[in-house]
């Protein structure tokens, strides 16, 4: 973050693209520390001010990344879900617009959670359908897809398919090491194990979650 502030305050005041752009980048940096420390308000006004600078320049990578760190990282966790639901379909649809579909994996991955928190489970799975095509094979993203998948499996009692899918996550989680993916791969399992009656296995899981999370100093599960 001091890195990031530094650099702001080293960039020209002129109204050229190019600096927009950067400073639009140095904002989302800025948004991204604050997120992390659950500073929302701070972190809403670094993303908005990305997303502004973003779009007078033309920068849409730079848009989709604010409008995305608007809701996966303030209104998500704040459970305003209408709000991030609406922004990660404008990123969604600005990515489709002008073609970035490699892009698209990340409103996606949001939307899933969203939908499967809110309890929109049919939409859920149209999501994640979406998501399977062009997740890269072994990538997080394919690891989200199975830690996501295997939870909506949980909800329609199927614990079958969700324990072979949190099975694949994990294998993905060992290669990736991704914070979230390897603690809600944990708190999955746990799930997975109380819902079949297995007590201390869900105890054991969950205590690894916590463990996991504090180890890597993940605050946000």
């Amino acid at each position: 973050e001091a890195l990031a502030s530094e650099a702001l305050s080293l960039i020209p005041q002129d109204p050229s693209i190019e600096t927009a752009r950067v400073r639009a980048d140095i904002f989302q940096v800025l948004g991204n520390c604050a997120a992390e420390t659950n500073s929302f308000s701070e972190a809403e006004a670094d993303y908005r001010q990305a997303g502004s600078l973003a779009r007078e320049s033309g920068y849409v990578r730079g848009r989709v990344a604010a409008l995305h760190g608007l809701a996966n990282n303030v209104f998500f966790p704040r459970g305003q879900f209408d709000l991030a639901l609406a922004f990660e379909e404008e990123a969604e649809a600005l990515l489709q617009e002008h073609g970035l579909h490699e892009d698209l994996v990340f409103p996606l991955m949001s939307l899933a959670m969203i939908c499967l928190t809110t309890g929109q489970d049919q939409r859920a799975g149209v999501v994640l359908d979406e998501l399977a095509e062009i997740a890269v094979p072994r990538s997080f993203a394919q690891g989200y897809y199975f830690c996501l998948k295997a939870e909506l499996c949980l909800k329609n009692d199927d614990l079958t398919m969700a324990h072979e899918l949190f099975l694949e996550a994990q294998k993905i989680c060992e290669l990736t090491g991704e914070p979230w993916l390897n603690i809600n791969f944990r708190l999955g399992m746990s799930r997975y194990h109380r819902i079949s009656g297995n007590h201390p296995a869900a105890r054991d899981w969950s205590a690894d979650a916590l463990a996991f999370a504090r180890r890597v100093g993940y605050l946000h599960e």
